[in-house]
């Protein structure tokens, strides 16, 4: 059997973590044939996106973080190889670490911001730990080294690259072919959330993007499963890091899994793309502290129709413009021009029924870079007063997602009575696009409560009491009234 195995960069953060892995490997080496993706060393990313910035603002204070960097690769690769540390693999790391520098010393030279530069230094992340890995490996099983930039190929979308995967998923078979064919029993270990343009410029492909490489060779290569492992067990009801007694899903369907993955990356990072869905290859969500457990698994069918995961978006603005005097279908198409320019990540956008005000949200990081745009096309409605705009700092959402996440509003009652105990105010419903995710809209201060509270009333309470039935009542009259004042998407 074909598989695809993906290790996330806590799974790969330590000498420790690196045994752990290469010893599931190896139990999984025992009947299938295997190519493994991996992520850099947990933390490193970051440190080489604080490289790049550095560098470009001609501060030297990046040489310092590159010995770190390097320091921590060298330690990594003497406690695992201990005294068969070999000349080929310290010249290796050494080679890389070499370049690296090099690299940020042209770009503190030339003053260089631009992301394709960015892009180069980061991809080093990857290249360190699948070096270190695939060495460490093949001390035990054949193992070999492979830079991902050999078949993936990407669009020129530096920093949220995307895959070209007509071109790519025939370099993918002919690479492997190849390999395999030369050497039928090598485990390769791959570079995972790099790749290359048509003209040799280096890609990165967002953050977790691992997961994006790990699909790709997966679709590519049309394996059996996906393995994804990360140090949670499976997906959960909600971030077990956050809140307390959250329930493992044993199931879950491929639009669920993607819900989750755009609302809490923290939970789920597989991007599921379409030609992974198209060949429905199965995905396992698995613990690398824990190989044992089954996980969560992701695939076409699930076994229950139900609300399988509460997640938070927290340090959101929403933007509201009213007007009395334009049009604001056309106002809202501007939006959608500016939002899709500024390639900011909007969580909703919405127009009320009586067509006088749009209303979104955004991150709270690209607020500045929002509201100049924002001025700048708007200009001649602000100057003639025929545009208004309010602004909400430090608001959250709280979102419901499952295939039937209508049964929700079974569950408002709890809910309402619950936010309103811990003097939570539900400022509006959302329910978009999707069929598989409603959200609730509170205070940022207040979300991790909220979200205890929704998770609560969810997941452990029974049925709504008595007082809860009649409040249910009562919001489902006033959700009534509202609606006939506002877009059915958004109640306000």
């Amino acid at each position: 059997m074909k598989r695809v195995l993906k290790f996330g960069g806590s799974s790969v953060a330590t000498a420790d973590r690196m045994r752990q892995v290469a010893t599931i490997i190896n139990q999984y080496a025992e009947q299938d044939e295997l190519v493994i993706v991996v992520s850099a060393l947990r933390g490193v990313t970051d440190q080489l996106i604080e490289c790049a910035k550095l560098a470009s603002a001609n501060k030297t204070q990046y040489h310092a973080l590159v010995k770190m960097i390097a320091t921590r690769h060298h330690n990594l690769l003497n406690e695992l190889l201990d005294s068969k540390v070999t000349p080929e693999a310290l010249n290796n790391l050494d080679s890389l670490l070499q370049e690296l520098e090099k690299i940020l010393d042209s770009i503190s030279i030339l003053h260089d911001n631009h992301a394709h530069a960015c892009d180069l230094v980061v991809s080093f992340g990857e290249r360190l730990s699948a070096g270190i890995f695939a060495t460490f490996l093949n001390t035990q099983r054949p193992a070999c080294y492979v830079d991902a930039r050999q078949f993936i190929k990407t669009d020129h979308h530096f920093t949220k690259a995307q895959v070209l995967f007509e071109e790519s998923e025939i370099a993918i078979q002919h690479y492997f072919s190849a390999l395999f064919k030369q050497q039928p029993d090598i485990i390769p270990i791959v570079t995972g959330f790099i790749g290359l343009t048509d003209d040799h410029q280096v890609t990165t492909l967002g953050r977790d993007g691992s997961n994006y490489t790990a699909e790709i060779i997966a679709a590519a290569l049309n394996v059996a499963e996906i393995h994804i492992f990360s140090d949670v067990s499976g997906v959960h009801s909600a971030n077990p890091k956050l809140i307390d007694n959250t329930i493992k899903q044993p199931r879950l369907s491929y639009d669920e899994a993607r819900e989750i993955s755009l609302y809490d990356g923290k939970v789920l990072n597989a991007l599921l793309k379409p030609e992974v869905i198209e060949k429905q290859i199965p995905i396992w969500v698995k613990n690398t502290l824990n190989p044992v457990d089954q996980g969560t698994l992701i695939s076409s069918y699930t076994e229950k129709k139900t609300i399988k995961n509460v997640s938070l978006m927290h340090d959101l603005v929403f933007i509201s413009l009213s007007s009395k005097q334009v049009c604001m279908k056309d106002i809202t198409k501007r939006l959608f021009n500016i939002l899709q320019a500024a390639e900011v990540h909007y969580i909703f956008v919405t127009q009320t029924s009586t067509a006088d005000e749009a209303c979104f949200a955004i991150l709270e990081k690209d607020i500045e870079k929002i509201q100049q745009m924002v001025a700048h096309e708007f200009i001649h409605e602000f100057n003639k007063n025929f545009l208004s705009i309010e602004k909400n700092n430090e608001q959250a959402i709280i979102i419901l997602i499952g295939e039937e996440v209508k049964q929700a509003l079974d569950k408002l009652g709890s809910i309402f009575i619950g936010l309103h105990q811990n003097n939570i105010v539900l400022k509006g419903i959302v329910h978009g696009t999707s069929k598989c995710n409603l959200s609730y809209i509170v205070d940022s201060h207040k979300s991790l409560k909220a979200l205890e509270i929704i998770h609560k009333a969810i997941f452990g309470v029974e049925q709504p009491n008595k007082v809860a039935s009649e409040a249910l009542t009562g919001s489902r009259n006033e959700t009534k009234s509202m609606q006939d004042k506002k877009n059915a998407k958004l109640y306000k």
